[in-house]
């Protein structure tokens, strides 16, 4: 089996897999949450207030033991050391209350990151294909250490809990279906009611995004990073968009990216000093590895 036909063979497994797992475990029904007790608790609900701390680090220990599982990792250790390397150098101009991060490398051309609830920051092998500039690169980390800062999570989950509620296994489910997937894909393996309360608990809404955005610039202004990187990624993005047609990359798929958000970041970027910085030496040599990378499993696929 080619590699392309293979990877295409393991998300269909995976969905297939994931659903027949949660019906058997009774998550669009709620019985999940009857049966397993403090295991996979039910976190939406009639409680009020957001989710604990605690929580969140139970939900991201989770999500990572099923992305390590189920979504092929890429184990080149300088790939990693360096995607270390930029986080920690972003964490620092955060506002984080939780610094302790992990990272989950996913070996995958597509444009995607993601950070959940725990301090879990995904990222796949195609942002280095698409981030031309280790600005643009750390771009999309800063954004997302913005939502993490933020608690949109947690302050979705809040919203959430007026309609239907969720389990943490139909919740895991979602985002790790997202992760290794088409977003629309992974949603739709998960059955009834449940399946639109994960969809609206993944999809970060505009007000989110526009915070994040702000925050994000922030960051990397005060990590010594260009924010202007910030509205060119998004404009690869918007690029890569049209070229897909009717398919939305999975990182747009829970990160609305409009033209009034692109004009808005683009306009708040320009009022940061201008400085010209430099990629770095690490940022291009790791680039190009995953050039090579992705280049031998094309030709492979084709083969």
């Amino acid at each position: 089996m080619n590699s392309l036909n293979g990877h295409l063979h393991f998300n269909t497994l995976l969905c297939a897999l994931l659903a027949l797992t949660l019906t058997a475990m009774g998550v669009s029904t709620g019985a999940a949450a009857q049966s397993q007790g403090s295991t996979l608790p039910t976190i939406g609900g009639t409680g009020g207030g957001l989710i604990a701390g605690q929580q969140e680090a139970d939900i991201g220990r989770q999500v990572l033991v099923s992305l390590r599982r189920s979504a092929p990792q890429i184990t080149d250790p300088l790939v990693y050391d360096y995607l270390s390397a930029i986080l920690y150098r972003l964490v620092p101009a955060a506002p984080l209350q939780n610094r302790d991060l992990t990272l989950a490398l996913i070996d995958d051309p597509a444009i995607n990151a993601f950070a959940v609830p725990g301090g879990i920051v995904g990222v796949n092998g195609g942002l280095f294909l698409f981030a031309r500039t280790e600005q643009q690169f750390a771009s999309v980390l800063a954004h997302e250490l913005a939502h993490l800062s933020q608690r949109h999570f947690a302050r979705r989950l809040e919203q959430q809990q007026t309609s239907t509620p969720l389990t943490i296994a139909g919740l895991i489910a979602g985002i790790v279906l997202t992760a290794v997937t088409q977003s629309d894909i992974g949603i739709a393996a998960i059955a009834g009611t449940q399946a639109l309360a994960i969809q609206n608990m993944l999809e970060y809404s505009r007000a989110n995004e526009q915070e994040a955005d702000r925050v994000g610039l922030d960051i990397l202004a005060n990590a010594g990073l260009d924010p202007r990187g910030m509205p060119e990624m998004f404009e690869i993005m918007t690029r890569q968009n049209r070229l897909q047609g009717n398919r939305v990359p999975e990182y747009l798929s829970t990160h609305p990216l409009t033209q009034s958000r692109v004009a808005d970041t683009q306009n708040r970027a320009e009022q940061y000093p201008l400085e010209r910085i430099e990629d770095s030496p690490e940022y291009r040599l790791i680039r190009a590895r995953l050039q090579v990378h992705y280049a031998a499993s094309a030709a492979a696929a084709m083969t």
